[in-house]
């Protein structure tokens, strides 16, 4: 009955059904962060869970610091650096399912919630038409975002799940989604293209991803992070010069920004304190910092950062 009433529609008032097809249309795209992030936690999580049930491939990481013997024995030659928790050496060489650190690997499941959260305050904008900015429009960065934001906290649980070089990049690329993400977005406010978005945003993660894995030198990850940091900061300093508005230049989005900055700023005390051997670290303790402090601390910078961007160019409005 329904495609009759349409192709009735079509014959009679055919600038009816355009109407009809481009409110369908327009509710769709309202609704697609709700599809992004669902599609996203089926992909990742079917991918996880199909490792944790048939074992985790490849070689230990070298935080376990292991060498193999002439008999092709491999064995710890000292104590392990692999974030504090505890876990079975054995199992991780026999490529054994399940999980290694289940504290440090559940934690991250707090992305489930932020990002939902973000998918559900974008489709609100988009119904409320409030296009004041990329993060609250239709664009499709702002779903990219979505994921982004699921990435950071589910990427990480496949390291911590299996311990393993092969997998580890993982962890690194969910790094890189973010800060990459970071520092194009804030270009983008700058340099209005979204071409200029995409192109500098998959080469800039491509890179980032191809040196950490590539570059046998283990701070090489820590040192483009922060190499990522730097370059965002100036960003914002080049759109502070520009537009005469320190950080959006509202009290609102300054209080949010802030809010951000020492989230990972205490985060990343939690991160050096919970290292193996650390004063805060307990390996048998079901309190990790790691996970527990570090990774929420994470995922609630990503948060605040996104309700920052989503401030721009209302108080135009108000």
């Amino acid at each position: 009955h329904a495609w009759h009433a349409l192709l009735q529609l079509f014959y009679t008032r055919p600038e009816d059904l355009l109407l009809y097809l481009h409110n369908m249309l327009l509710n769709f795209v309202a609704h697609r962060s709700y599809i992004v992030w669902a599609a996203s936690n089926v992909v990742v999580m079917v991918v996880f869970l199909g490792f944790m049930a048939s074992g985790w491939p490849g070689s230990p990481d070298p935080c376990i610091h292991y060498e193999t013997t002439g008999n092709n024995t491999i064995v710890q030659v000292k104590p392990n650096e692999c974030y504090c928790e505890a876990f079975d050496f054995a199992e991780v060489l026999d490529n054994v399912g399940g999980v290694r650190q289940p504290v440090n690997t559940w934690s991250n499941m707090y992305s489930v919630v932020t990002s939902f959260v973000i998918a559900m305050v974008i489709s609100h904008d988009r119904q409320r038409a409030g296009d004041f900015n990329i993060i609250s429009s239709h664009n499709p960065i702002a779903d990219l975002y979505v994921f982004v934001s699921l990435f950071l906290g589910l990427g990480s649980m496949f390291f911590h799940a299996s311990l393993k070089t092969g997998l580890a990049w993982v962890d690194g690329c969910s790094m890189f989604f973010f800060v990459c993400f970071l520092d194009c977005y804030t270009l983008r406010r700058i340099w209005k293209s979204d071409l200029g978005f995409w192109c500098s945003y998959i080469i800039s993660v491509v890179t980032c991803t191809l040196l950490a894995s590539l570059v046998r030198w283990p701070p090489i990850l820590m040192l483009l992070i922060i190499l990522s940091v730097v370059v965002y900061i100036v960003l914002e300093i080049i759109i502070w010069r520009r537009t005469r508005c320190l950080l959006i230049g509202t009290l609102r989005s300054r209080l949010l920004w802030g809010c951000s900055v020492a989230c990972i700023a205490l985060g990343e005390v939690f991160w050096g304190l919970s290292q193996t051997g650390a004063l805060l670290c307990r390996p048998t303790s079901w309190f990790q910092p790691h996970g527990l402090l570090w990774h929420t601390l994470a995922g609630a910078t990503a948060i605040l950062l996104f309700f920052y961007w989503r401030e721009e160019n209302r108080y135009k409005y108000r």
